[in-house]
């Protein structure tokens, strides 16, 4: 039989190492996590920098057709003769005329109407040609500033009446006393009607 003191000698000898081999599996379970942790925290990196170029490949070009699309290419004007509507973001040339070839490249004057003074009226596409520059005027408000440009004046204008009219209302292009402007157009969907924007001279 063994003695009181060998049992308890070598019971303390196997605590002893099973509180060291715990020791040792708890320092290696910590080193491990925090190798997942940091290769975890890696990829996550990697990830972000990789979101970051493709937001960069991604935006550019859809930025580009933004403004391709949106904003009317520059085209020269005769007599440097243009309207611009800040509100719409409408920067856009003007030709004397109204007809189909005129329209599909500029915005169009009607030739009865004035070109300096009193009731200046123009008429552009606003859907289904290359060219729509009234394609926003129906977001136009009371109050939204036009500027009109012909040679060497230039005009402000401030939209005082919007309203829909028949095609074959032609009142509201009739020579004025008041400096004005006029513009129309379609309106979507109804062949019968026409958009017609009236602004006033800004004094």
């Amino acid at each position: 039989m063994y003695s009181r003191k060998y049992i308890d000698i070598i019971t303390l000898a196997i605590v002893t190492i099973i509180f060291i081999l715990i020791n040792v599996y708890q320092i290696q379970t910590q080193s491990n996590i925090k190798k997942v942790l940091e290769q975890t925290q890696t990829i996550s990196n990697q990830e972000i920098i990789l979101e970051e170029n493709n937001e960069d490949e991604i935006e550019i070009p859809l930025i580009e057709t933004v403004v391709e699309d949106d904003v009317p290419k520059a085209i020269n004007s005769p007599n440097n003769w243009s309207i611009l509507i800040p509100a719409i973001d409408l920067v856009a040339p003007i030709k004397e005329g109204t007809s189909e070839e005129i329209l599909n490249q500029y915005v169009g004057h009607f030739e009865e109407s004035s070109k300096n003074n009193g009731n200046i009226c123009l008429a552009a596409h606003n859907r289904g040609y290359d060219v729509n520059y009234f394609q926003n005027l129906k977001k136009l408000l009371l109050n939204d500033v036009i500027i009109y440009k012909y040679e060497n004046t230039e005009r402000k204008y401030s939209v005082s009446n919007i309203t829909i009219i028949k095609e074959t209302d032609w009142s509201y292009i009739e020579s004025s006393n008041e400096n004005k402007l006029t513009l129309i157009t379609c309106v979507e969907n109804e062949p019968e009607y026409r958009l017609c924007v009236q602004a006033t001279e800004i004094k």
